[in-house]
């Protein structure tokens, strides 16, 4: 997470950052999203169709924790990756973090 926002700090751009966040229920949430708060406009919480996964409501109070107030819930990954993609304008850039298995359900086709 650090490592990302250290890239995002320095790859600045002239539109907004939306994030699609979801992420396992065992993982330091906190931890994760605390270094990129600063850095990212929108959130788009879900949560990754897998056991392990963490609720929305702990990826909520993880942003709530660490002073962020803006945010969305989706029922899954690719609805938050819908969502981000709607609200993007030109210059915006759209990440998807969190979990491997995040990025994994974002990258494939929705049924």
């Amino acid at each position: 997470a650090r490592a990302l926002a250290e890239h995002l700090q320095c790859h600045a751009h002239d539109g907004q950052t939306l994030a699609v966040f979801g992420a396992m229920g065992d993982k330091d949430i906190r931890g994760i999203v605390e270094p990129l708060v600063k850095h990212i406009d929108s959130w788009y919480l879900a949560t990754p169709g897998v056991l392990r996964a963490a609720g929305v409501v702990d990826l909520e109070s993880a942003l709530s924790a660490s002073g962020e107030k803006v945010y969305s819930d989706y029922e899954n990954v690719h609805s938050a990756l819908s969502a981000a993609k709607a609200a993007a304008e030109k210059n915006d850039r759209i990440i998807v973090f969190g979990s491997f298995l995040t990025v994994a359900e974002a990258m494939q086709k929705p049924l």
